[in-house]
């Protein structure tokens, strides 16, 4: 997971966020249904923003997928 708008900064700049990462185990859905991938994400201290998470697979490595979210200002 990273913000879309990750790019180049001043270095005396502290708020920035170059990338989130983890390995969760994906449950397998209803009959019929497609699997569950589930992760929880403690947003405090991110900025609001745009963010992209990339979703690949380790055993089934053909598996790669994309989703957005945008994160809003507290309030």
């Amino acid at each position: 997971m990273y913000s879309r708008s990750f790019g180049p900064t001043d270095k005396r700049d502290g708020s920035w966020l170059s990338g989130i990462s983890a390995v969760v185990v994906v449950e397998e859905g209803p009959s019929g249904s497609a699997n569950i991938l589930r992760y929880e994400l403690d947003t405090t201290g991110f900025a609001p923003d745009e963010y992209q998470v990339a979703i690949s697979g380790i055993t089934v490595p053909a598996l790669l997928d994309t989703a957005t979210f945008t994160l809003l200002p507290a309030g």
